[in-house]
């Protein structure tokens, strides 16, 4: 064994890169999407009560309070999973921001918009509102939700074309396929 001191390597900090969309655009869009998805509860439970009618009567289910709690607890942890989930998309979205294409777009008061913020707030946050608004159950069964969201996908990146420019063909047409990958992603949720 040798009497040698060992050798101490300093550390380095990480460091962690600045979100390129505005941290308040991230929460106001993820604010607005939550209580988009709430304003949906109601035509979603018409439509539980519904379906839940037609088994209980062929189930010989009779309690009502029985029944009442086990959709309310269904839909509370629906809503839940709903919000994890939707946090997750927003996650994704900010990271692939960060590292694969960091350009953004000034925005009021100061705020910053990337790409993929645009993709991700576009591709969830009007199709709940429209959902509210019109008591859609699921916007899968309605054939324009899938063009809507491929639209978004392939659209948005224009707002930044600019930077497209720059970028080489192969570059653009991968941010392409990232930007209309992420928005289909949206369709899972």
């Amino acid at each position: 064994m040798s009497d040698a001191p060992a050798v101490e390597v300093p550390s380095t900090p990480t460091v962690r890169r600045p979100g390129v969309t505005s941290r308040s655009l991230w929460l106001l869009g993820y604010a607005a999407t939550v209580i988009a998805i709430a304003a949906r509860a109601p035509s979603l439970r018409r439509y539980v009560d519904g379906r839940l009618s037609d088994v209980t009567h062929a189930a010989g289910l009779t309690d009502q309070r029985l029944q009442g709690l086990a959709v309310n607890t269904g839909m509370f942890l629906a809503v839940i999973l709903s919000l994890a989930v939707l946090w997750m998309y927003y996650s994704l979205a900010a990271v692939m921001e960060r590292t694969l294409w960091p350009v953004s777009v000034p925005g009021p008061r100061g705020t910053r918009a990337g790409p993929f913020f645009l993709v991700a707030v576009l591709a969830t946050l009007p199709v709940h509102v429209v959902s509210a608004a019109a008591g859609i159950v699921s916007p899968k069964n309605e054939p324009l939700y899938f063009l809507y969201v491929l639209l978004v996908g392939m659209v948005t990146p224009v707002v930044f074309a600019g930077s497209l420019r720059r970028a080489g063909r192969t570059r653009t047409m991968v941010i392409l396929f990232l930007s209309t990958g992420l928005a289909t992603l949206s369709i899972a949720m």
